[in-house]
């Protein structure tokens, strides 16, 4: 950039319009012509100086007359090392010539002395492109960038191809390099000479198009935005995400201010606490507070991501963690984060656009606020938080799955885990409170669990008015009619001496809203007209207690296809034989989808800290050494007997077993035993 003065004929811009400075009309009255109206107004010269302060007002007349004069289309801002030096070897000659007579002896005199103080090894510049360089320079308002060697590089370079192989290349460029397809340049080169070659056979030979290049592609490809090539060739969510920038945050001034939650599934396979058998990778469910990251609440189960992890997830942040050191004497530390949050962030799933979240929220005064789609780092928070906490836990233990299958290599998750769930459940809670909670947070500069302690006091955290209620709350919403027999839900009658009791006040046929608790349909709670909850019990509670939805769902369907029963008596005979299925599945080694599932199944009923009284588990069987045990596939389903009726049932299909509980068929010819075949180290 050059240097300028308010001075007449001084060419200026102010607010994008172009003026010039007439006259001097006083001491600090200055007269300007704004330059398409001709319009004469008058301004100080206390506020032509504001005006440059505020950016409003730059200079335009010598130096970017240069640029126009010299066809550049920007100026340059930078320059290297060499350059550099070029520059101000071509000042020095500039100004030893400046003012003086332009005769060529006088000239040539002046640069050899320059020459001469300079001691450079380089030959001494012509006198013509001494004056060049004087002319080009004071042009441009004294600006050494105009001096450099590519100052005027390609102003006066006509095209070397034709406008119409511009034309053939870039309808090339858009019809098979844009694509999703990704083809490489020499690809696109190779079409791009069929196309030309094409054109040429329609012209005579004085009109021949030349082929294109290599580098004439690579030029037009990279003259396209980056932006727009990679999400034509990437798609637009790829695009944004890699283009994104960080132009603000939101700020927090409190803790449970604003909490992000969502799912994860962890980086290892764990077995079964009884039978050591692997049961697959259970998922994680996790709430951390922004302002001073500490974890609110989690959920480890093998429930996919759906409302039942989410409201498990939320009654462990809302409610203390009073029983933490009576499930997990270990822990050194106490979990105090804690508390009704002010602001939910969640990301698009479908288990957080539910209407039993939104009533749940809505009860407590949480506000939902969902992040766009496919942008986890607008909750980075809990991303970061999850891929920390499976590579410090998941990653170092046996049975890892590590972070995809290529970093597996040759190593066998399923062979190697011994973790039990239970023991998965307690290390996180240790990783959570002795570790994570206790050491300096990079961004807080200090530990998330000191945070909490001096933001928030214990009698300001927010609380549910009542814990029992919580429950009711967070159950889905259903509504159903209540009778003589109570309240119909999946097959199931719900009944209590309460219930007759509405009925005596408000009616004997009463429409009332119901929550039903996903976990455990052993009760639901009734709210009634009154504005009263009741927990109303199944009246077949031997079979419904600690029973999930889910697992009702399967053993109706397996009695109703297999059995061929629809009564409660029927479903307790159908949920012992696929009990039974789910264990010799997971003694054959199926598909990790398998495991997954029967996992599930045996243990959707778990609750979420385990007490103290739960036997260790038991030691994988071994086989001894050389000895090779074999997994037989049972040809039939063993027969059941009712305890109410003697007959037996009939012999059932292997195929319509497995097709009835849900689960993946096998093949006979990938029968495998990892857990039972003798674990030598393979040659």
């Amino acid at each position: 950039m050059g240097k300028h003065t308010f001075s007449a004929n001084a060419r200026i811009r102010i607010d994008d319009r172009e003026h010039h400075l007439v006259r001097k009309v006083s001491d600090s009255i200055w007269q300007i012509e704004e330059f398409t109206t001709r319009r004469i107004s008058e301004l100080s010269q206390v506020e032509l100086q504001a005006l440059y302060m505020q950016g409003r007002l730059i200079f335009l007349s010598d130096y970017d007359q240069a640029v126009r004069t010299f066809k550049r289309v920007k100026a340059p801002v930078t320059m290297s090392d060499a350059d550099w030096l070029i520059a101000k070897t071509r000042r020095a000659y500039v100004l030893a010539v400046k003012g003086l007579a332009r005769t060529r002896q006088v000239i040539a005199n002046a640069i050899a002395h320059v020459h001469k103080l300079l001691n450079v090894s380089t030959p001494k510049p012509s006198t013509s492109s001494v004056l060049r360089w004087h002319d080009r320079y004071f042009a441009c308002g004294e600006d050494i960038h105009s001096l450099a060697p590519g100052f005027l590089k390609g102003t006066h370079r006509k095209p070397r191809y034709p406008q119409e192989v511009l034309n053939l290349i870039d309808q090339v460029i858009d019809d098979f390099y844009l694509k999703p397809e990704r083809i490489t340049i020499e690809e696109t080169l190779n079409h791009a000479i069929v196309a030309v070659d094409k054109e040429n056979q329609l012209r005579p030979q004085q009109l021949q198009l030349p082929r294109p290049t290599r580098r004439l592609l690579r030029r037009l490809i990279e003259a396209i935005p980056a932006y727009d090539r990679c999400a034509a060739r990437h798609g637009d969510t790829y695009a944004k995400r890699k283009f994104r920038a960080v132009l603000n945050h939101h700020a927090t001034l409190a803790p449970l201010e604003r909490v992000e939650i969502d799912h994860t599934i962890l980086n290892l396979i764990v077995v079964d606490d009884q039978s050591g058998l692997p049961l697959g990778r259970p998922y994680l469910t996790v709430c951390i507070d922004c302002h001073t990251r500490c974890i609110l609440g989690i959920y480890i189960g093998f429930e996919p991501p759906s409302y039942l992890s989410v409201a498990k997830c939320l009654r462990h942040a809302f409610l203390p963690k009073t029983d933490l050191a009576q499930c997990y004497p270990e822990i050194r530390n106490a979990w105090e984060a804690h508390g009704v949050m002010a602001t939910l962030v969640v990301d698009n799933g479908p288990e957080f656009h539910s209407s039993a979240l939104e009533l749940a929220c809505e009860a407590f005064g949480v506000e939902i606020h969902y992040t766009p789609r496919k942008t986890p780092w607008l909750k980075g928070k809990i991303e970061r938080f999850q891929g920390t906490l499976n590579r410090e836990v998941a990653h170092i233990a046996p049975g890892t799955t590590f972070e995809n299958i290529l970093a597996r290599e040759d190593y066998n998750p399923a062979r190697h885990a011994v973790v039990s769930l239970s023991v998965m459940k307690e290390v996180i809670h240790h990783w959570i409170v002795d570790v994570y909670h206790q050491r300096p947070h990079r961004g807080l500069k200090t530990a998330p669990a000191a945070a909490w302690k001096n933001s928030i006091a214990i009698d300001e955290i927010p609380l549910p008015d009542d814990p029992k209620r919580l429950d009711a709350l967070l159950g889905r919403p259903y509504t159903r009619k209540l009778s003589h027999q109570g309240i119909e839900f999946d097959s199931l009658f719900y009944n209590s001496p309460e219930m007759t009791d509405l009925r005596r006040r408000f009616g004997a046929q009463l429409e009332v809203d119901i929550r039903v608790n996903d976990s455990d349909i052993g009760s639901l709670h009734v709210i009634g007209s009154d504005g009263e909850i009741y927990e109303v019990p199944a009246l077949n509670s031997d079979y419904t207690k600690g029973l999930t939805r889910w697992q009702h769902k399967i053993i109706r369907r397996y009695a109703a296809r297999i059995l061929g029963q629809y009564d409660d008596t029927g479903w307790r005979e159908a949920k012992h034989q696929i009990s039974e299925i789910v264990l010799k599945r997971l003694g054959l080694g199926k598909s990790r989808k398998t495991m997954s599932r029967g996992a599930r199944f045996l243990h959707a009923g778990d609750k979420e800290i385990p007490t103290r009284e739960t036997s260790p588990p038991q030691a994988r069987p071994r086989s001894p050494k050389g000895v090779e045990h074999k997994a037989v596939r049972p040809t039939s389903a063993p027969a059941v007997t009712q305890e109410s009726d003697s007959t037996q049932q009939p012999a059932l299909k292997p195929t319509d077993v497995e097709a009835n509980v849900d689960l993946p068929q096998f093949s006979a010819s990938k029968q495998f035993g990892p857990l039972l075949r003798d674990r030598r180290a393979s040659p």
